[in-house]
């Protein structure tokens, strides 16, 4: 694997019947300009604020080495960056000796790679010849949107080179295609029936003292809300279970910077249900684009009669189409989650892409060990927890081991 950790030369990707020429090339992440990379992911054809590095770079950060994630670019002729897949190397993702690259990060739900809106075949072909040259068989990119152009635009170059990508632990999550009408979208999902009874809870909330939604959007608003989302989340089960965000140092740190970056271009929101004061429901809400990602919820579960999650949900569904700068939002929610999926009805398939570079045996090989792998379990919902919750764990005990 000592080819793959290396960066290598420039590669110059084959012509496709195009004129623009494209190269390639592996490095370290924490060497891409960062100027160039939010470039390329304000404009991906496939947005994925996971891959923006406002938060891709805390994560790294504080959850791993930076050392250790690399990643694969594509160049136009004019120099902008046109792709980026980050990845880390299977011995260090998932302690395996095979010539893959392995899309997995901590708290990374969505692992579309991102692709500039332009020749977007073009640019997912330079992406695999600079894969390939530089001794990498296999990528494998967990929770990809199977659906989005950018898997597509892979699977067309795949196919037209005799190749195919394969793909494991399929499911489908909750999304919301942002309506113009926000109550007749909530009357047909929900019924009558069930906005009324949410509107009487909200009458009984207010028995208790006044209740008020706020949305925070400056930085400074960001970080003191943020304050009161991990307290929020630390009181509630994730803190009882001990996965709260505020109970790990490097994950505060990791959110705290996310915030901040993020607080600083706009491109996060975080909405709040306050009674007396004292938030009750938060959610994180990540932009990129005109799609966004519903990062984060917490709520208090004394307040549980009231349905805090669910007036969340739809305060957000009416705030989103009041507002009308955001098309779509995935919930990352896992499948069948009991509450988000009788709120937003569309759904988007997710699933892991296992992608050759090359001919042979070795990719073939290098796949067949990761669909092997314990950690890509064969139903969709335990391969989302289990998937996610074992890259976590193993950065995190070799961040406390460094």
């Amino acid at each position: 694997m000592s080819s793959v950790m290396q960066a290598g030369n420039p590669r110059i990707s084959a012509p496709r019947g195009h004129a623009r020429r494209f190269t390639s090339g592996l490095i370290s992440l924490d060497q891409v300009p960062a100027h160039r990379w939010q470039t390329l992911a304000d404009n991906a054809v496939d947005p994925n604020g996971f891959f923006d590095p406002s938060f891709l770079i805390p994560v790294i950060r504080h959850m791993a080495s930076p050392g250790a994630c690399k990643v694969l670019q594509s160049h136009g002729a004019d120099g902008a960056l046109t792709g980026l897949i980050p990845f880390r190397t299977a011995s260090n993702a998932l302690r395996m000796p095979i010539p893959a690259a392995i899309g997995l990060f901590p708290y990374v739900t969505l692992g579309t790679p991102l692709l500039d809106s332009g020749d977007i075949e073009q640019t997912a072909a330079s992406l695999l010849d600079g894969a390939a040259g530089q001794g990498i068989a296999a990528i494998g990119m967990p929770m990809v949107a199977i659906d989005g152009p950018a898997a597509k635009a892979i699977q067309t170059v795949l196919s037209e080179r005799g190749l195919k990508a394969q793909f494991i632990n399929v499911h489908e999550r909750a999304a919301l295609k942002v309506p113009e009408d926000a109550e007749a979208y909530l009357r047909a999902g929900l019924g009558s029936k069930k906005l009324k009874e949410l509107r009487r809870q909200t009458n009984r909330l207010e028995d208790l003292g006044p209740s008020a939604w706020t949305i925070a959007r400056t930085e400074p608003e960001i970080l003191a809300a943020l304050g009161r989302f991990l307290t929020l989340e630390a009181n509630g089960w994730k803190g009882a279970r001990g996965s709260s965000l505020a109970q790990d140092q490097a994950d505060r740190a990791f959110v705290t910077e996310a915030a901040r970056n993020l607080a600083a271009r706009r491109a996060i929101e975080i909405v709040e249900l306050r009674s007396n004061g004292d938030p009750i429901a938060s959610g994180i809400v990540i932009r990129s684009g005109r799609s966004a990602l519903y990062f984060k919820t917490a709520y208090n579960e004394a307040f549980s009669r009231y349905s805090p999650g669910v007036q969340l949900t739809v305060f957000l569904t009416r705030y989103l189409s009041e507002q009308g700068e955001i098309d779509y939002v995935d919930s990352t929610a896992a499948p069948g989650h009991p509450m988000i999926d009788h709120v937003w009805r569309e759904r988007r398939r997710i699933g892991d892409m296992l992608i050759p570079t090359k001919k042979g045996m070795l990719p073939l090989l290098s796949i067949a060990a990761i669909k092997g792998r314990s950690v890509l379990r064969r139903h969709a919902k335990t391969a989302y927890l289990k998937f996610f919750d074992r890259g976590f764990g193993t950065l995190r005990r070799r961040k406390k081991r460094s």
